[in-house]
Order: C-alpha cells, then structure tokens, then sequence
C-alpha cells in the first residue's frame, strides 16, 4: 500500500487484514502476538551456591511472556520478610521451564533497593548453565571489573526485610 492511502474497515481484525485499534488508540491485547498466551505466573525458586537462603515470609513471584516463538520474557520479583534468612554463595534464581535455553551470554537488567537506607544496586541477568531441566540465572554487580562479583548474601547488600529486588531477561529458547 502506498503511503496516504487508508485501509478498509472490512479487513480491520480479520486474517489477512490489520489489528484495529481500540478507543484509547491501542492494540487490543488479543491482537498482539503472544504465542498464544499472555502474562504467565511461575514460582520462581531462590537458591544458591552454599547455604540455601529462604523467602520465609517474603514474597518471590515470577512472570513470563512469550511474544514469538523461540522467545521469552521473564519478570522476577522479590521482596525478603522478616523471617527470610539470606544464606551463603552467590544466589540464582530458576527461568520457567519452557524448553532449552539457546545461550548462556543472554540475560538482562537487575535492580534491587534497600528499604534502610537510599542504597540501589544495578545488575546484569546471566543465565547459568543449568540445562533444560534446571535453569537458572545469576546476577553480577555492574560497578566493578570484567571479574564481577555475583549477587550474594553480601552483595550488593545484606538482603533485609522489604528490601526490593527485581529482575527482566529476554532469552530465546528451542
């Protein structure tokens, strides 16, 4: 179509024709690709290389969104409570189980924010090798060398009740 020219309401949310778009201007979620699926809840697991840590009366919650195949979106957040013990080792946090992960050098941002203090930490998701059946990623603080330390019971802090802590990856997967 050549541009300035319109397109017929007729083809308008039908196959072979366009996404209308609803009174606020938007796409209509059921017009976006999703893979078949919208958000999606999993529960993601906390452990880590020593001692396990534990939510206790934290909150961890996991969302995923496939927005085409052979892609994933993860959305993990946690908060620690008051009984939530921190563990030791660098931590992980589990992917949902979807299929293989293609690459161990994809990942994304992470953010956590100490409710004592004005104290933000910055990260960056990698996903461990783990395979299929157990994959997990870890984070490494961005305000260091090459070397950088992953994210444990001690960095970038000692995790405290309310503290927030909040993770997006976008991986590909077979």
């Amino acid at each position: 179509m050549a541009t300035g020219q319109s397109q017929k309401g007729s083809v308008a949310g039908v196959q072979g024709g366009y996404a209308p778009l609803d009174s606020s201007l938007l796409i209509p979620p059921a017009y976006l690709p999703s893979g078949g699926a919208g958000l999606q809840s999993y529960s993601p697991a906390w452990t880590s290389s020593g001692t396990a840590p534990a939510i206790g009366n934290g909150s961890l919650t996991g969302q995923y969104l496939i927005p085409s195949a052979g892609v994933v979106i993860v959305f993990v957040h946690m908060v620690p409570g008051s009984t939530s013990t921190v563990g030791t080792g660098s931590y992980r946090w589990s992917l949902p189980s979807i299929g293989t992960y293609v690459s161990r050098y994809q990942g994304g941002t992470a953010g956590m924010r100490d409710n004592s203090s004005t104290q933000r930490g910055y990260g960056i998701c990698e996903v461990s090798v783990g395979g299929p059946s157990s994959p997990t990623f870890a984070v490494r603080v961005t305000n260091v060398s090459i070397n950088a330390s992953e994210w444990s019971a001690t960095v970038p802090v000692v995790p405290a009740d309310a503290d927030t802590y909040d993770f997006m990856l976008t991986l590909t997967y077979t």
